[in-house]
């Protein structure tokens, strides 16, 4: 069984969080400064193209699709039981310590007028892997990676709100050769939360319509957005800035990390959510509910694919 704890986790609040946010947005400037390992557009467009085409194809076709572009690497995710979060210390926070996402009541407007969805029904899950494992002899240390989303499985959507991997919390592992747990990306660890959710709800796992990205916090993103934008000013939920397929700023968006983390959700998880792709990217800003200046976020339309 999963374990669920209180006081271990209490300090991974809201506010530590965003404190780590700040935290990579100065490493972010230190790396632009440098020029170091910036995603440039042309790289994201490239990456976004072959994310599109992996999405739009059937298992088969992915995987023969895949041996071009990473050979070696399997479409198909290993992680699709839920008990695979404990084997890897991952551990459920208690919900009286993430009740509701951080993002609430910013978002509602977006979500009820634009999604046209209901703001009721979400379920807020947040996971930090602070337990030390030891998994076919291997010790693996608690990295501290946290993920905590709000999902919504009757209507069909996911908010994506506060999520930092064990390489974002722990990078000091990489140069002490420490291992990170094998479980680490945001894309499985949503989508066992998110079968879960629909289990318990009665809802079908293909219905997935939609996800959000609240409050977009990386380099490679920062690159890569005011190239998209042109230098334009991204509304709020009113004007979103909305991309379609056929664009090279949808695929240079669709490349960058948060839009990838959703696609490889949909390409890693066929078997169990069908054949779906991403019809539109949309850009838009809301305010911080932690205080500050606004926030920029993604929202993605997600549509069940026929390949032809």
């Amino acid at each position: 069984m999963l374990s669920t704890k209180g006081p271990r986790v209490q300090w991974k609040s809201s506010l530590f969080l965003r404190l780590l946010a700040i935290i990579s947005l100065i490493l972010s400037f230190a790396t632009f400064a440098t020029g170091a390992n910036v995603l440039t557009f042309d790289e994201a467009v490239q990456k976004g193209n072959a994310l599109y085409c992996l999405m739009r194809n059937t298992q088969e076709g992915a995987a023969a699709y895949m041996q071009t572009y990473k050979p070696g690497v399997s479409v198909a995710s290993p992680w699709t039981d839920y008990n695979s979060l404990a084997t890897w210390g991952w551990v459920q926070t208690l919900p009286s310590r993430y009740a509701e996402g951080t993002y609430e009541p910013v978002l509602d407007n977006y979500i009820t007028t634009v999604l046209q969805m209901p703001t009721t029904g979400g379920v807020p899950v947040q996971h930090v892997q602070d337990e030390e494992v030891v998994v076919n002899g291997i010790v693996y240390p608690e990295s501290g990676g946290n993920y905590a989303n709000v999902y919504y499985p009757s209507s069909g959507l996911l908010v994506a709100d506060e999520n930092y991997g064990p390489e974002s919390t722990a990078p000091q592992f990489k140069t002490q050769g420490v291992p990170y747990v094998l479980l680490k990306q945001w894309s499985d660890i949503a989508f066992l939360n998110w079968q879960q959710q629909c289990t318990a709800a009665g809802a079908s796992v293909s219905n997935l319509k939609a996800v959000i990205r609240f409050s977009i916090v990386n380099t490679d993103a920062g690159s890569v957005i005011p190239q998209v934008t042109g230098g334009q000013t991204i509304g709020g939920y009113k004007n979103p800035m909305v991309f379609q397929p056929g664009d090279p700023n949808f695929n240079a968006l669709l490349g960058t990390p948060n839009a990838s983390g959703v696609a490889w959700l949909l390409i890693n998880h066929k078997a169990q959510m069908g054949i779906k792709t991403i019809a539109s990217i949309s850009l838009f800003r809301s305010k911080d509910p932690l205080g500050g200046g606004s926030v920029t976020n993604m929202a993605f339309e997600i549509v069940d694919y026929s390949p032809s």
